[in-house]
């Protein structure tokens, strides 16, 4: 179809580096009825949404400069993942028809890159951050509160995604994970040599202690992407019945 190969034109959507994809996975849950599924997700997608806001509310009030910290680039991929499937099911269920591949795919990405993120933005934060600025934390108005749902919440969302969801992830998508990373640590260089100032107290661009940090960020990244590969089958093993795919009218929709 023209959706399907409009899909896989983009080198990141070829159909190589996705080779447990079915587009109508997402859609399903081994533990969970469709509809279950659906109501947690939008859930998520909401508390997202308003995470967003209002955490930008309480620091800072800019959310250009607050999209210059890990932890918006991690929150950012959590909303679009939760608000991404939430309109695909919508419009998968208003038509009748699986949605394109690219904007499933897209999905899939943003659950597996914003994991990795949430994860290695609330290790590195509640060690090495959150310790110099305890009082500034706890006396800021709602500080504590904003703080963790940054810092730890929507890392739950993607972990209980994992375990009643069905987004496959895919070895190679590591890599996927690593570039943005990568991206972002150039973000953050600019900022830093614009503003002369760090945003982290430990990621400077002055001393070597910033390029250890950098790669034992990026040997956590694909760490956690190879740990949630292997419990996801862990889980697979002890998973029933698929709910919420008829694989007859599947083909279909196709």
């Amino acid at each position: 179809s023209t959706q399907s190969t409009w899909g896989a034109n983009s080198m990141i959507f070829k159909a190589e580096y996705w080779p447990n994809f079915h587009p109508s996975y997402v859609f399903t849950s081994y533990h969970v009825s469709p509809i279950v599924l659906f109501i947690f997700r939008a859930a998520s997608a909401i508390f997202s949404v308003w995470s967003f806001w209002w955490t930008v509310e309480v620091f800072t009030d800019s959310l250009a400069w607050n999209m210059a910290f890990f932890t918006y680039w991690g929150l950012t991929m959590t909303t679009l993942f939760f608000c991404g499937v939430t309109l695909l099911t919508i419009q998968r269920r208003l038509t009748g028809k699986t949605p394109d591949q690219k904007a499933i795919k897209f999905c899939y990405l943003m659950q597996e890159i914003g994991f990795g993120f949430q994860f290695l933005g609330s290790l590195i934060f509640w060690i090495a951050v959150y310790p110099t600025k305890v009082e500034y934390y706890r006396d800021y108005q709602h500080g504590m509160a904003a703080t963790t749902i940054l810092h730890g919440g929507a890392y739950l969302l993607h972990l209980i995604e994992l375990f009643i969801g069905n987004v496959k992830f895919e070895s190679f998508h590591r890599f996927f994970v690593v570039a943005a990373a990568i991206i972002y640590s150039g973000v953050n260089f600019i900022v830093v040599m614009i503003y002369d100032e760090p945003l982290y107290p430990i990621m400077t661009w002055k001393d070597i202690t910033t390029a250890f940090l950098i790669l034992a960020a990026f040997l956590l990244l694909f760490g956690h992407h190879q740990l949630s590969i292997i419990l996801q089958k862990k889980v697979s093993g002890s998973r029933g019945q698929l709910r919420g795919l008829d694989l007859t009218k599947e083909a279909k929709r196709e």
